[in-house]
């Protein structure tokens, strides 16, 4: 590993005659090393299995799904979605992936769901969303049985109880790439198992259910000191 400015800069060490190594920068501001050390442990896994990484080629991180390019050096470069552009545009980096990444864990861990339950989807997946989406300050996510492999399962809707979202007008479908980029709050959720219910309300704490049941926040869980300390949290943008 090197510094580069602010940013650390991490490489593998893979080893593989024709494979170059991967280096990708992160700024490790607040990001556990644990994190960034499991993106190095994993590529090297991923070769050790006999997966070759190419340029061009994209692999999942989390939700997220990185870039690998060519490099000025011969490594090949790690680049992650810019989290605003539609179509997808990707920028220098995996600190957004890496953050996203922990979010979730942190959320599931927060309302005690274990962490081999989750269900984390692809952001090249597709899910149902109501037209009310943008204009809406609060934010009703479901997740049902998957129709195919490119269907997340996930319906993100606005709050407004008038509004039918059982009304095929009302719905369209669309990535879960193109529903973050309008609604950046869906992303700590996005990895609960099926038939989760959360309910992000504009100025209350969220309610969670799987099923029939309620998960209740865990006292000094991390959303619980997210919320107690007015931090930014739920359907925010």
């Amino acid at each position: 590993m090197v510094f580069s400015g602010a940013m650390l800069v991490m490489k593998t060490r893979l080893g593989v005659p024709d494979q170059p190594e991967v280096r990708f920068s992160v700024d490790d501001d607040g990001l556990p090393s644990e994190a960034i050390d499991h993106v190095v442990g994993m590529l090297e896994e991923l070769v050790r299995r006999g997966r070759r990484i190419s340029p061009g080629q994209h692999i999942q991180i989390g939700w997220y799904v990185v870039k690998a390019v060519r490099g000025d050096d011969g490594c090949l470069v790690l680049l992650e979605p810019d989290g605003s552009s539609l179509p997808l545009q990707f920028k220098d980096g995996i600190t957004d992936t890496l953050r996203q990444m922990l979010l979730q864990l942190w959320h599931a861990d927060s309302y005690k769901i274990p962490r081999d339950l989750l269900q984390i989807p692809s952001i090249q997946q597709s899910c149902l969303v109501c037209h009310g989406l943008t204009a809406s300050k609060g934010l009703l996510l479901s997740r049902s049985e998957p129709s195919d492999a490119m269907d997340s399962g996930w319906f993100v809707g606005c709050d407004d109880r008038a509004h039918d979202h059982n009304a095929p007008g009302n719905l369209t479908r669309i990535s879960l790439y193109d529903a973050f980029v309008r609604k950046p709050g869906i992303s700590p959720w996005i990895g609960f198992p099926l038939d989760s219910l959360i309910r992000l309300a504009d100025g209350e704490h969220p309610e969670v259910f799987i099923g029939e049941l309620e998960c209740p926040l865990q006292k000094e869980s991390f959303v619980d000191r997210v919320l107690h300390r007015g931090a930014p949290h739920g359907p925010v943008s």
